[in-house]
């Protein structure tokens, strides 16, 4: 009979660890359960054959499902329903087959003897290296349920800062296509034909005009390269490697967005780094976890080097006075943290911190931004259409004299 190493409750906060035998990993957690434990993890013992699958979902999984799927698996266990159990609860009420493709894997990776951290990692552009680390301290120290609780927590508050980051840019990048497509049609349409009725009228044109008349000529015998050129910068900027090193690169050099970018990816790996820390985990292995999640990968790169300072004896603090990135306030405040013993929860203050500073640059700058956009595109269309009308003020001036 196949036999099953098991992590499981004893009452409120005894943990037990041992060896069943049974017939199936489920026959393991129902035998668990007649003795009173509440089973956290149940995996086939060594030398025991486990089978395993790795692919992708078979439909599109999203970021806020993932979050669903965290939540309601942290609620079941919280409930005291086994893990495998759970699984099969949440497969079950899926809606989309993507999401239930998933859990139906992790499912059969648990019946199958796996941990849940190793099943996550079937599909690890969906659980990344943070999200498996959490749930496996949390196998380790029998605290899953609380693991996944504070995991949820962490995703929503990483979600609801890009969603204001990419909400503040919405607005100001539809105004500007707005009006770049309004320039546009004038340009190309408009102005070549009022060009013919204005030489029709065989007098000597205004300056202005004349030069309005010669750039909408050139846009309408140039419109397809321009075209031609958005569609491979798009096309460019889309891909995975160099598309993104140039809009990376590209952030750190406007200046206002300079700083923004800066602050969100220090507010991110800060929290990522508390959590980490609050969760049990090793200082070294949170650095190597938490380097990974920020996104711009200049920044990453420049992170890089934290882990090789701090294996070498370097107190955190004193490796990132070497990181950009890093004002002088989150350095101090780490210091403390170090100096104090209490790094954890400093990190998290300082992600709260820069995260309400993000959230006070974007509502100042999305407050400025949006009228002066509006001048601006009005202001040149405006331009346009007085050139383009000077013949016919003049016109009018002859007349009357």
């Amino acid at each position: 009979m196949p036999r099953f190493a098991y992590r499981a409750k004893q009452g409120p906060t005894e943990i037990k660890d041992g060896v069943i035998e049974a017939e199936s990993q489920q026959d393991a957690v129902r035998r668990l359960s007649q003795q009173g434990l509440i089973p956290v993890t149940v995996m086939q013992a060594a030398g025991e054959p486990a089978r395993a699958s790795r692919g992708r979902p078979a439909g599109r999984v999203s970021a806020h499902e993932i979050t669903s799927l965290t939540r309601s698996l942290g609620g079941l266990m919280r409930s005291h329903i086994p893990v495998l159990r759970a699984l099969d609860l949440i497969r079950g009420q899926a809606e989309r087959p993507g999401l239930k493709s998933v859990v139906g894997r992790l499912a059969d990776a648990v019946r199958d003897g796996q941990p849940l951290s190793d099943a996550f990692g079937q599909f690890p552009a969906l659980f990344s290296p943070l999200y498996r680390a959490l749930v496996r301290a949390g196998e380790v120290s029998g605290r899953l349920d609380e693991m996944l609780t504070r995991l949820v927590e962490h995703r929503e508050q990483e979600e609801s800062l890009r969603t204001k980051v990419q909400q503040a840019a919405i607005y100001p990048a539809f105004v500007l296509v707005a009006g770049g497509a309004t320039i546009a049609v004038l340009m190309i349409v408009v102005i070549p034909k009022l060009s013919v009725l204005l030489q029709d009228l065989q007098q000597t044109l205004p300056a202005p005009t004349r030069l309005v008349m010669a750039m909408g000529d050139f846009a309408k015998r140039t419109w397809w390269g321009w075209a031609l050129g958005l569609a491979v910068g798009w096309m460019a900027m889309g891909s995975r490697i160099g598309g993104r090193i140039v809009l990376d690169r590209l952030q750190l050099t406007l200046p206002f967005w300079r700083k923004l970018t800066r602050n969100v990816e220090a507010a991110h790996f800060t929290r990522t780094l508390g959590v980490l820390l609050d969760s049990g985990i090793p200082i070294l292995q949170a650095v190597a976890t938490a380097v990974p999640t920020v996104e711009n990968r200049l920044i990453r790169a420049s992170l890089a080097p934290i882990e090789k300072a701090l294996a070498s004896g370097v107190p955190l603090a004193k490796t990132m006075e070497r990181v950009p990135v890093f004002s002088p306030m989150v350095i101090g405040l780490v210091t403390i943290g170090e100096e104090s013993g209490d790094l954890p929860r400093h990190l998290l203050e300082i992600a709260k911190t820069l995260e309400e500073e993000v959230e006070r640059a974007l509502k100042v700058v999305t407050t400025l931004l949006e009228p002066c956009l509006m001048l601006a595109m009005g202001l040149v269309v405006a331009l346009i259409v007085a050139a383009m009308l000077l013949p016919v003020f003049e016109i009018g001036a002859g007349v009357q004299s």
